[in-house]
């Protein structure tokens, strides 16, 4: 299966369905399922140190989450703001990944990668 790794926190953002848009400076013609994956880095955010200790266990880092639909991916405009988690345009502007119908899995660990890469089917158990 194709995976992509996010950084955290939006990793568990996409899970609970908080994040359904991701932006990239790229695109692909891939469309289809895509395993989500936590890297090991979190995101250069503020909100990150807010994050009280006792709940840094919702935020699993290396581990694949879940799996999304990746169904179009389109320039990234300001109408994407709320979906993507963001206040302002990205420089460079990039792409949103539109994202929906969140499946949850076992979590498990993965090195992840840049770009899309393959993760095996028979690893990826459904809850």
């Amino acid at each position: 299966m194709k995976a992509l790794s996010v950084l955290q926190p939006y990793t568990s953002f996409i899970l609970w369905g908080d994040k359904t848009v991701e932006w990239r400076s790229w695109r692909r013609k891939y469309r289809g399922d895509l395993l989500i994956c936590s890297s090991k880095l979190w995101a250069d955010i503020p909100e990150v140190d807010d994050i009280p200790d006792e709940s840094l266990g919702l935020f699993p880092l290396g581990s694949a989450l879940c799996v999304v639909e990746l169904y179009d991916i389109v320039p990234f405009e300001e109408k994407h703001f709320k979906a993507a988690l963001f206040d302002e345009l990205p420089n460079p502007a990039g792409y949103a990944w539109l994202l929906r119908n969140v499946r949850p899995v076992k979590a498990f660990n993965v090195r992840g990668m840049p770009g899309l890469f393959e993760v095996e089917d028979n690893l990826i158990k459904y809850l």
